[in-house]
């Protein structure tokens, strides 16, 4: 009998011991695979990390189709040309908005790289004033690839000429930029719409709104890029059924933060959509 306890108390040693080691060896084994796993997600995210970093955008793959581009592709394009990427904001623009800079941030987030942005805009001008005072020379030193010619509809409305010297100036303001940036893509932009303007007529019983359907035909004629926001801007707002004066200040004329929202959002979608960019860089 003591012998057999004796050997109880062995067996039960040894199984002891059996568990220790199996015990032992399972945690060294998870320890290894958790090690394993750890360092081959961090490899594969520096790898995908390095390979985003490094890309290269094959410049072939956009002059391909240059009359086809979205502005955001021209600008990836611009920079396999350029050392940096520039734009310029040109023309009328309430000095009081700001959808611009909105615009720039969005701008950067999908190129994934800084813009050069400068702003060479007037709260009051018109195509007369920018021509006669030779505006354009200021864009010099912008060495902009794309110039948003903010459409003067409001000013010519104030100043009262006719459409025939509006639609005239107007190209003449267009050519003065390609004189000076010959490589510049020049896009026109119609004015955010505004209450306080339409049906305020002036001698020749216009409004602002009738300038702008003359440049916006100006353009057309001339086969200039355009970015139409005016009656992208009434679409959408018949389209949620929002009252105009809902996105407006008081004054009737600029922009409150839901308005300011909606053309930066619009500005951003007419970026994103096809146009002719061969009038740009040559």
């Amino acid at each position: 009998m003591k012998k057999k306890g004796i050997f109880v108390v062995v067996l039960l040693f040894f199984l002891t011991v059996a568990v220790v080691y199996l015990g032992y060896s399972y945690s060294n084994k998870q320890q290894e695979e958790l090690i394993h796993a750890t360092s081959t997600a961090a490899v594969t995210e520096e790898t995908n990390n390095n390979e985003e970093t490094s890309e290269v955008v094959d410049p072939s793959t956009y002059e391909e189709k240059r009359d086809q581009l979205s502005v955001l592709e021209y600008l990836k394009y611009i920079g396999t040309q350029n050392e940096e990427t520039a734009i310029a904001f040109y023309g009328q623009l309430p000095e009081e908005e700001s959808w611009t800079e909105n615009t720039v941030n969005d701008i950067e987030s999908t190129l994934a790289n800084e813009v050069k942005t400068s702003v060479l805009t007037k709260a009051e001008t018109d195509s007369y004033d920018l021509y006669i005072t030779n505006a354009a020379q200021g864009l010099v030193e912008t060495n902009a690839a794309v110039v948003f010619f903010m459409m003067p509809a409001l000013g010519d409305q104030v100043r009262d000429i006719s459409l025939g010297d509006s639609a005239d100036y107007l190209k003449r303001n267009v050519t003065a930029i390609k004189e000076v940036l010959p490589d510049t893509l020049v896009i026109l932009v119609s004015p955010a719409p505004n209450s306080s303007g339409i049906d305020d007529y002036n001698s020749r019983m216009l409004d602002y709104v009738g300038y702008m359907e003359n440049g916006i035909e100006e353009a057309t004629e001339n086969n200039w890029p355009l970015f139409d926001i005016h009656t992208a801007y009434m679409e959408k707002l018949e389209a949620e059924s929002t009252e105009l004066t809902a996105t407006l200040q008081e004054d009737g004329y600029l922009l409150n933060s839901q308005g300011e929202t909606m053309v930066a959002e619009l500005f951003m979608d007419q970026l994103t959509k096809p146009i002719d960019t061969t009038s740009g860089l040559q």
